[in-house]
C-alpha cells in the first residue's frame, strides 16, 4: 500500500459505479471500495489514520450514505466526506451539508470533469485540516510544556526553600508526584476547536506562586521543637471531634517526633480526603509506626470544596515525610478508599527516583 498518496474510499452498491470510479482515480490516488455501509466501516476502522476522503452513495442496503458519513465525521474528523445522490434525494444531501456531515454532494449520473473538481476541492480541505491540526498540536504541546515546567518549578522552590526545615523535602515531592501522575500526564487533543490553553498556563503560574508562599507560612505556624510523645494518642486527640472523622482504634507508641507538624500534616490529608469523597463516601486511614499499626480512623465525605488539592496534598506529604514517613493509597474508588501512612520506616526515593517519576509523567 502506497502511503505517499491520498487514500480514497468509495462506497456504492452498484458494481459498475465502483468500476468507473477506480478507472477514473486509481492512477492519481489510492482507491479502496465497498458495496455497503458495514463493509465500508470495517475499512474505515482499518485505515482510520490514513483516510483522506470518503465518498458514499445515499441509497444503499442498511445504513444510508448520510448515516455512514455522519459516523465517519466522529471517527475520522480529518477525512473529507462527499455524498453521491440521485436528484430525488437532494433534500437529504442539502440537509447533510448544512449540518456539517458532508463537505458537498455530487448528483448522479456523474459528469467526470465536475466530479474531479469536487474531489480535488475536498482533498484540499483535508490537507488544510491536517496542517491546522498539526499547528494546533504544536501549540498545545508548548502550552502543556509550560504548565509542566511551572509545576516542577513549584516543587523545586518548595524543596530548596524548605530544605533547612524539613528533613526530606525532595522525597516528599517525589512521592507527591508519584501519586499524582494523572495530574502530570499531558493530554494530546488535536482538534482545532480545542480551547486556548494560555489562560490555564497563567492560572497554573498564579497557583504555583500561592502554593510556594503558603508553604512557608504553614510550616512557620506548625513547626515546633521535637520531643517524645505518644503518637497514636496525639493524632487521635487532634482528630477527635473533627467533623466527618471517626477514630476507630489506637495503640500507644512513643516516638521522638515534631508533633505539631505531623498533626497538621495529617489534618491536611483528612481535609483533602473529605473534599475528594462524595457525600456518603468514606475512606479509612491506617497509620503504622515502626511497622506496627497504631491508629485507625474513618473519614466521611462532604467537605468544603474550597480545599486546594495541590496545596493540601503537598503540605501533608512534607509533614509526613519529615518524620521518615510515606503515604500509600492501598485502594480507591469513586465512593471509598484505603490510605496507609507509615511513620519512621520508609525508604527515601532520592533525586534519581524523583527524576524518573517526572520523566514517566512527560511521556
Amino acid at each position: 500500500m502506497d502511503k505517499t498518496r491520498d487514500l480514497l474510499l468509495y462506497v456504492d452498491d452498484e458494481e459498475q459505479s465502483l468500476k468507473y470510479f477506480r478507472l477514473t482515480f486509481a492512477n492519481e490516488f489510492e482507491v479502496i471500495t465497498a458495496t455497503d455501509a458495514d463493509s465500508a466501516w470495517r475499512l474505515i476502522e482499518k485505515h482510520a489514520n490514513r483516510l483522506a476522503l470518503v465518498i458514499s452513495d445515499q441509497r444503499m442496503p442498511g445504513r444510508s450514505g448520510v448515516e455512514l458519513l455522519t459516523a465517519v465525521k466522529e471517527r475520522c474528523p480529518q477525512a473529507a466526506r462527499l455524498l453521491t445522490t440521485a436528484y430525488s434525494d437532494l433534500t437529504s444531501a442539502i440537509d447533510a451539508v448544512n449540518r456539517g456531515a458532508i463537505f458537498a454532494y455530487v448528483a448522479k449520473p456523474w459528469k467526470i470533469d465536475e466530479l474531479r473538481v469536487v474531489v480535488k476541492q475536498a482533498l484540499q480541505l483535508h490537507h488544510l485540516q491536517c496542517e491546522r491540526d498539526a499547528l494546533l498540536s504544536e501549540k498545545l504541546s508548548a502550552f502543556q510544556h509550560l504548565m509542566l515546567v511551572d509545576q516542577v518549578r513549584t516543587l523545586g522552590i518548595a524543596a530548596a526553600g524548605l530544605a533547612g526545615l524539613v528533613r526530606r523535602p525532595l522525597a516528599a515531592a517525589a512521592a507527591w508526584v508519584r501519586d499524582r501522575q494523572d495530574a502530570f500526564a499531558i493530554p494530546s487533543p488535536v482538534r482545532a476547536d480545542a480551547r486556548d490553553l494560555w489562560p490555564a498556563v497563567l492560572a497554573q503560574s498564579r497557583a504555583s506562586v500561592l502554593t510556594a508562599q503558603g508553604l512557608g507560612v504553614w510550616l512557620a505556624s506548625n513547626r515546633s521543637g521535637e520531643g517524645t510523645v505518644d503518637v497514636a494518642s496525639t493524632l487521635a486527640d487532634s482528630m477527635a471531634g473533627t467533623e466527618g472523622v471517626i477514630v476507630t482504634e489506637r495503640r500507644r507508641t512513643d516516638l521522638a517526633i515534631d508533633a505539631r507538624l505531623l498533626v497538621a500534616g495529617i489534618g491536611e490529608l483528612v481535609r483533602l480526603l473529605r473534599t475528594l469523597l462524595p457525600a456518603g463516601g468514606a475512606a479509612s486511614i491506617r497509620i503504622n509506626c515502626g511497622g506496627e499499626p497504631i491508629l485507625g480512623m474513618i473519614v466521611s465525605g462532604g467537605g468544603s470544596p474550597g480545599v486546594d488539592p495541590d496545596h493540601s496534598g503537598l503540605l501533608a506529604y512534607l509533614a509526613i515525610h519529615h518524620h521518615l514517613g510515606s503515604v500509600l493509597v492501598v485502594s480507591w474508588s469513586p465512593t471509598a478508599g484505603v490510605i496507609a501512612i507509615s511513620i519512621g520506616d520508609s525508604h527515601d526515593d532520592g533525586m534519581d527516583g524523583f527524576i524518573d517519576r517526572l520523566a514517566l509523567s512527560e511521556r
